[in-house]
């Protein structure tokens, strides 16, 4: 069996499952695994009202009846017509919030493990604290990232293999987007100095960094309206505690 096959998805209950459908190759093959996974599915296409929007949107139109698969349609109003990576991202998880978390359904997004390195630099680029170095999760709540593990040539491979209609994004391709610049400029510099392979690096060290960042709530004591810190654990210079109450300060 092909590795994609073999990603793993959530338990859906009662629960509606729902594809973030872009139009782009990574979202087409989720929602194909998705849809044979489950049976039944649906997709979440969002219209971000730039340039490109509405050609990516005939691309999930597309997806979707080639599969089968329920389509909805949702408009976001960004500031202006170049809107940046941040503000979409914003008004984009604003509506996944709306029609689906804060409906009790599971939401499945396409990061692929490409996605994670290139948010690790750009976390890193924006000066992060240690939680943005932790990058993208494969959970957080009822969001998942079954892709995660997977490259994205894998993902490419496969959707060639079946024939599977997806649209390139030609915004991409602008490298003034930080994330662009990342994939197309910094990484392919960094991979010739390095003998390593960088996606499994920054998996690895992502995952080192989640453990570290896990709180034990025994050390703390909640109230409405104040919280208790041991002096102890202030006063401590040992790297795992004053990591603990760094985190605890953040929340």
């Amino acid at each position: 069996m092909n590795k994609i096959e073999e990603i793993t998805f959530p338990n859906k209950d009662k629960r509606q499952i729902y594809v973030a459908l872009s139009g782009g190759v990574d979202s087409a093959v989720l929602g194909l695994l998705a849809k044979k996974h489950y049976g039944s599915i649906k997709a979440l296409y969002i219209d971000h009202r730039q340039l490109n929007s509405k050609k990516m949107e005939k691309a999930a139109i597309s997806i979707c009846e080639e599969f089968s698969i329920d389509l909805e349609i949702k408009k976001i109003s960004p500031s202006k017509n170049e809107a940046t990576e941040t503000e979409l991202r914003k008004l984009r998880f604003e509506v996944f919030n709306k029609e689906i978390i804060d409906k009790g359904n599971i939401l499945l997004l396409g990061h692929h493990s490409g996605d994670r390195l290139e948010t690790f630099f750009i976390n890193l680029l924006r000066g992060t604290r240690l939680k943005g170095l932790g990058s993208i999760s494969k959970q957080a709540g009822s969001i998942f990232r079954p892709l995660l593990d997977i490259s994205k040539e894998e993902i490419v491979t496969y959707a060639k293999h079946n024939r599977i209609p997806y649209t390139e994004d030609p915004s991409n391709s602008n490298q003034d987007i930080l994330r662009n610049w990342v994939r197309r400029t910094l990484l392919p510099l960094l991979s010739e100095k390095s003998n390593r392979n960088l996606e499994d690096t920054v998996k690895g060290l992502s995952r080192e960094i989640k453990q570290a960042r896990k709180v034990n709530s025994q050390y703390f004591k909640f109230s409405k309206g104040y919280a208790e810190v041991p002096l102890a654990l202030v006063e401590n210079e040992d790297f795992k505690d004053q990591n603990l109450l760094t985190h605890f300060l953040e929340q």
